[in-house]
């Protein structure tokens, strides 16, 4: 049981979250799923919320990728420990695109039966662009918990 939820919450990783295929969610989150992330008012609620938490990952930060750093299994629990990055390129909560590439880590729990995640907690760095001066940047960012990827191109 426990190699099939590590396999089930690694696909969910890499299909919807890292290649966008959002219609993978329907069989592996229940139609009762409820999510919870303290960075987000309400929580997310069966496949479409979850489809909806993708979509704005991939739409705020428009090249978004989630690296497994650790992922451990326990009977119907799946926890993970992850390392998400982008480029800040939508609003969020209220904050302007700033264009600047991001790091930041995370924590999820999932419960799964039957092969089906009926709920989920993460826990994340808030992200917040940092200021223009790119010294202040990193020093703000480390502040934060978070780092920084150096840019592609200067």
């Amino acid at each position: 049981m426990e190699a099939e939820n590590l396999a089930i919450v690694r696909r969910v990783i890499d299909k919807a979250w890292n290649r966008g295929n959002l219609g993978i969610l329907d069989e592996p989150v229940a139609a009762s799923y409820i999510g919870h992330d303290p960075n987000i008012l309400h929580p997310s609620r069966g496949p479409e919320g979850f489809k909806e938490s993708v979509m704005t990952a991939r739409t705020t930060f428009g090249d978004f990728q989630i690296m497994v750093e650790d992922l451990v299994a326990a009977e119907d629990r799946v926890a993970g420990r992850i390392t998400m990055c982008g480029t800040h390129r939508g609003a969020l909560a209220g904050l302007p695109p700033t264009g600047k590439p991001v790091e930041f880590s995370g924590m999820f729990t999932r419960r799964l039966e039957g092969r089906t995640a009926r709920g989920g907690l993460g826990v994340y760095q808030p992200v917040r662009p940092p200021p223009a001066d790119r010294h202040d940047s990193n020093a703000w960012i480390d502040q934060q918990g978070a780092r920084s990827r150096a840019p592609v191109s200067e």
